[in-house]
């Protein structure tokens, strides 16, 4: 099955090293925002959208890359939190240029 060809929007995403930690990274509020808030949000405004969302956090940039192998087919595209990654993630980059899946890179400003 093509992507292309996928009736529900199938979005995957993905949370580099540094999401669990998220609400250790904001002053002066530091449990306003958590992992699973954002998750929980993530998942409201998806289901409003008629879209379908596939989280995973990972600290380990190999087992992001293999996820997005997997799921090529599957997604119409992929919204990444990449943290560290942002510097060193060649192999993540890599792959999204190879397999052409639209996706949208999220950086959060840390301290």
């Amino acid at each position: 099955m093509n992507s292309g060809h996928l009736s529900q929007k199938n979005i995957l995403i993905i949370q580099g090293p540094h999401m669990p930690l998220v609400s250790h990274m904001f002053n002066p509020n530091p449990n306003k925002i958590t992992i699973n808030l954002i998750n929980k949000t993530l998942k409201s405004a998806a289901k409003k959208l008629n879209c379908k969302v596939k989280i995973l956090q990972t600290p380990h940039e190999g087992r992001a890359v293999k996820i997005i192998q997997k799921n090529r087919k599957k997604t119409n595209g992929i919204i990444i939190f990449p943290g560290p990654w942002q510097q060193t993630g060649h192999s993540l980059n890599n792959t999204l240029n190879i397999l052409q899946i639209p996706f949208v890179t999220i950086l959060i400003n840390e301290k």
